[in-house]
């Protein structure tokens, strides 16, 4: 059985949640996660949650949230419960605002950081952020350079998953005119991310015997980078 929401799906979560966030008074709301591939892959993904990033949510305003979904059940969502979990990574803090519902029986969850890349705050995204309109959404989103540099940037020890390595291949197809491998690597070292991503790109190939589409290139570009740096 498939455990993923459709696209059809999780976009009518979008539709419901992203707006009123808005009206609610979050101006950096950011497109995250698979959600952020999808917008620009010609067939959006199927996914098991949907993320969003803004260090301006609060308690009361997700609260509000919450009931708004209750009302309007996108998708035919049930509820089941909500979660508020703050977690440290080395001195920084990230907190996680969870909406756990069921969508055709499937578990799916809302998700909505309050950081990026353990702990950091959502504003290294600003520079590389814009604003386009794709499902009927007007949305703050990654770019295409951005959105590679973060599925390269997974935590350890898990790194980069078969299945994660599998979609990013498929995003990096549906787009390679416009990626930029040298805004790529900038954005990685920028990050003080180099050595984690060369440290995933070995460790996906001894466990999964899998590369990244032109991962040469952007293990060429990150190396140029750090020269510059």
């Amino acid at each position: 059985m498939e455990v993923r929401a459709s696209p059809s799906e999780w976009v009518e979560v979008l539709r419901a949640a992203y707006p009123f966030l808005v009206s609610g008074g979050i101006g950096n709301l950011i497109l995250f996660g698979s959600q952020a591939m999808s917008f620009y892959m010609k067939n959006p993904l199927r996914s098991k949650d949907l993320d969003l990033v803004t260090d301006q949510l609060g308690p009361k305003l997700f609260e509000d949230l919450t009931n708004h979904l209750k009302n309007t059940r996108p998708a035919g969502a049930e509820f089941r419960t909500t979660n508020v979990q703050t977690r440290p990574f080395d001195g920084r803090m990230m907190t996680t605002y969870s909406v756990e519902m069921q969508i055709s029986k499937r578990p799916f969850i809302l998700e909505i950081f309050d950081a990026v890349l353990d702990g950091r705050s959502p504003s290294i995204l600003t520079e590389h952020a814009q604003k386009d309109v794709r499902w009927g959404v007007n949305v703050w989103v990654p770019s295409r350079d951005a959105v590679i540099a973060l599925r390269l940037c997974f935590r350890q020890p898990e790194g980069i998953n078969r299945l994660n390595a599998t979609r990013l291949n498929s995003f990096i197809r549906d787009n390679k005119a416009r990626i930029h491998h040298r805004k790529v690597g900038e954005i990685v070292v920028s990050w003080g991310k180099a050595d984690l991503v060369k440290t995933n790109l070995q460790q996906l190939h001894k466990q999964y015997k899998q590369k990244i589409t032109d991962q040469e290139k952007f293990l060429a570009a990150i190396k140029i980078a750090e020269q510059k740096h």
